[in-house]
């Protein structure tokens, strides 16, 4: 027997989510810094998306 594995098929809609790509990193969930190399991006936490609100309160808070 043993576990059945599914696909996932669906892509990931950042309209629904009302979402968009995080400036910090601009999609990419990563930050170079230098010497230190790749770091996760902190606005977005590595995801490389941030709700449009958030995006908003940082960019005028």
């Amino acid at each position: 027997m043993g576990i059945k594995k599914e696909k996932l098929h669906k892509s990931f809609n950042p309209e629904k989510y009302k979402m968009i790509l995080c400036s910090g990193c601009r999609g990419t969930g990563k930050l170079f810094d230098g010497d230190k190399g790749v770091k996760v991006c902190s606005q977005c936490g590595g995801f490389g998306w941030v709700k449009k609100e958030e995006a908003w309160d940082r960019k005028n808070g």
